[in-house]
């Protein structure tokens, strides 16, 4: 009996199958009750079989239950540990997924607000707003920069930043570009490389050039009580730099009225074209990608 219930099942279930994909095989597009048919069926295969083989194995147990009734019970006792077991391997499985994905979402988000801090300090620096400046980093940051002898405080920088642009340029354009981040495992701190394209404008002999430099800003960032990023140390590095720049940077050097006394560029905070870069030892590039794993 229980053979035969099957065998009318499959058949009921492959013309329903036959009368769901019959538009799906001709020249013209479905109509839009199948395509909803099909979806159906899709989002439903799954429990459908689970419950399919339920009732597969309730029948084979009361048919066995009418000649053996302690048989019956330990087959009941079976299904019911069989069942128990496939429960928790679901909700592990389901647990496993659901946190994979938060990470996957925290790490984008994260990745986002922090791009929104790098331009914040590129939009201070160019509005010489030293408070606008100070936003994305910790208040006791440092920034290592290159036109300074050594590292310094973020509020002794943004003051001393801001100073040296109002008084050696008319203008100046900063964007950030392409960007790669490693997110420590528990998700507390991260490390950056940050490019980013600098455009100085200044006045020489009564016309305007731009004394550019481009590189990167290299970061360490951590998590702050409100669960933004800020960056706690930056290094930044210069892949090229202009005479035009050196030579504002030769003549601020003897301009008694500026807060910050600046130099000519140290040769490690300039980058190089191999292996030996600081980038290299700052960050792990090949676990700069961790939202292409559910791509592959």
């Amino acid at each position: 009996h229980i053979l035969l219930l099957q065998d009318v099942t499959m058949k009921r279930r492959n013309e329903k199958e036959e009368d769901v994909e019959a538009p799906m095989l001709g020249g013209a597009p479905p109509d839009e009750s199948a395509v909803v048919a099909m979806a159906k069926r899709c989002a439903l295969v799954f429990p459908t079989r689970s419950l399919a083989a339920t009732l597969l194995a309730g029948a084979v147990v009361l048919y066995i239950g009418s000649l053996e009734p302690e048989a019956a019970v330990a087959g009941i006792e079976i299904c019911l540990g069989v069942a128990m077991l496939g429960l928790l391997i679901w909700v592990f499985a389901l647990w496993r997924t659901v946190s994979s994905q938060a990470r996957e979402l925290a790490e984008a988000t994260a990745r986002l607000q922090m791009l929104e801090f790098a331009g914040l300090y590129t939009r201070g620096i160019d509005r010489l707003d030293p408070e606008m400046v100070r936003l994305p980093f910790v208040e006791d940051a440092v920034m290592d920069i290159p036109n300074l002898p050594t590292p310094v405080g973020i509020k002794d920088f943004s003051v001393g930043a801001t100073d040296f642009l109002g008084k050696t340029l008319v203008a100046s354009m900063h964007n950030v570009t392409n960007s790669h981040v490693v997110f420590a495992p528990d998700f507390e701190s991260a490390e950056s490389s940050i490019y980013f394209i600098a455009n100085h404008f200044k006045l020489v002999d009564g016309a305007v050039v731009n004394a550019g430099v481009y590189g990167r800003y290299c970061d360490t960032w951590v998590k702050c009580p409100d669960a933004k990023f800020r960056i706690k140390y930056r290094k930044l590095l210069y892949d090229f730099q202009g005479d035009s720049w050196n030579k504002a940077i030769d003549d601020a050097a003897r301009d008694g009225t500026l807060k910050q006394k600046p130099q000519i560029a140290r040769h490690e905070n300039l980058g190089v074209r191999d292996k030996d870069d600081y980038d290299y030892s700052h960050i792990d590039f090949a676990k700069s990608l961790p939202i292409t794993k559910s791509l592959r």
